[in-house]
């Protein structure tokens, strides 16, 4: 029989309840089914997530193959596992925050097509669940290597702020974990990365009014006034300016 067409035949016996009996050893052929041909490999991607739901205790093995055929070298083959990867987040939501972080660590790819793949799967993502979405980007702005906290905060800035009068703002809660995690973030950033937090901060609910001066304690942190300042360095002024520029809207 033809490879796929058994896979579709495997499909068939999955969605057949009167043979439950046999789904266990079926579904296990289905993830072998991902170290096969580019063909297999794709489908495979697709029935891993669609039918994992079904068995809680071979979730280690199935997320596994789905991270192994994210790093398959068939463009075609990672496209489809990454939407697989975004399927099981959504099936099986305790999965989620370690599904995010993988599609957080691929953000570095170059491919186009695969990058939009990511792109799309973690904006689905954010949708089912804000925090554990955002807690993987932050994780990697944070801890990540160079290229995977610039990638992270790119998309941070494109997309998730892009969406937040939908995403961010609606919710008190999620505003106050946000701004929680930038002031983590912004102990270690370059001067533009800086500008860029204190641009998303100022435009939270949250932050508005007398809670402007929360922004405000950042910027001053960021000065460092107390501590490094050396008017004799043009690097300190050059610093302590922009942060006074930054503050100007906060006080208005």
């Amino acid at each position: 029989m033809d490879p796929i067409d058994a896979l579709y035949q495997k499909a068939e016996i999955l969605d057949n309840p009167e043979r439950k009996d046999e789904h266990p050893a079926v579904y296990t052929a289905i993830i072998e089914a991902s170290k096969k041909s580019i063909p297999e490999k794709k489908l495979a991607a697709q029935f891993i997530a669609k039918y994992l739901k079904f068995f809680p205790d071979m979730v280690e093995t199935a997320t596994h193959a789905l991270f192994d055929l994210c790093e398959d070298p068939d463009t075609g083959t990672r496209v489809h596992a990454i939407r697989g990867v975004a399927a099981v987040s959504k099936e099986v939501r305790e999965e989620l925050p370690k599904m995010a972080d993988a599609l957080v660590q691929l953000l570095q790819t170059e491919e186009v097509l695969e990058l939009d793949a990511v792109k799309h799967a973690l904006e689905s993502l954010l949708r089912v669940d804000i925090k554990g979405t955002l807690g993987a980007l932050f994780g990697r702005i944070v801890d990540g290597e160079e290229s995977q906290r610039e990638r992270a905060i790119e998309f941070f800035r494109d997309k998730v702020m892009k969406n937040a009068k939908e995403l961010i703002h609606p919710l008190k809660d999620v505003e106050e974990y946000s701004y929680e995690q930038i002031k983590k973030v912004v102990e270690d950033v370059t001067g533009e990365e800086f500008r860029i937090f204190i641009d998303i901060l100022s435009n939270f609910k949250t932050l508005q009014g007398e809670n402007s001066n929360l922004i405000i304690d950042l910027i001053d942190q960021q000065a460092e006034l107390n501590s490094n300042f050396q008017p004799d360095k043009a690097e300190s002024v050059e610093r302590l300016l922009s942060c006074m520029n930054l503050s100007i809207p906060c006080l208005l």
